[in-house]
């Protein structure tokens, strides 16, 4: 299992979990948490996407069906990004599940991780701070996860770059 956001270290562990999976034989399941906050209720709270994204229009009356369907699309955007730009697919595809959990994303990933033989997360989402080793969410699936949990670093920067 994978844990998805849409950030570049999500799009890292879904590629190393790709290769795991294809290598081990196995699927994939890509897992897509989010925390849904009304926009009627603070404006303040912020967005359960990511930094940068937005709704396009007006809110509908439905706001929490077409936010989950915005979710839903974020997940299936992100995976086909990288199955796209897989390196190594022409060796054969991986099968590929997907879900959206709705909740913190952290307690979301150890529920759904269950079972699960390995718990693939980035070291940083969208959040966090500048020079911290680990996110939030990955320090705390680490601390807490009843089965082996693999972060995937960010690539190292080039002095020039």
């Amino acid at each position: 299992m994978v844990g998805v956001d849409g950030s570049q270290g999500s799009s890292n562990a879904l590629r190393w979990a790709l290769g795991e999976g294809r290598a081990r034989k196995i699927p994939v399941h890509a897992v897509f948490a989010w925390n849904y906050h009304p926009s009627w209720v603070d404006p303040g709270l912020g967005s359960m996407f990511p930094l940068g994204y937005q709704l396009e229009g007006s809110v509908p009356e439905d706001e929490f069906a077409t936010t989950t369907a915005s979710v839903e699309e974020l997940l299936d955007a992100a995976i086909s990004k990288v199955t796209e730009s897989d390196p190594d697919r022409a060796s054969g595809q991986v099968p590929v599940t997907r879900a959206t959990l709705q909740g913190n994303a952290a307690h979301a990933l150890l529920t759904s991780a269950g079972e699960c033989d390995t718990l693939v997360v980035g070291s940083h989402g969208h959040g966090g701070f500048i020079g911290a080793v680990l996110g939030s969410v990955s320090q705390h699936v680490v601390s807490h996860s009843r089965c082996p949990v693999v972060v995937v670093p960010a690539p190292q920067r080039t002095p020039n770059g």
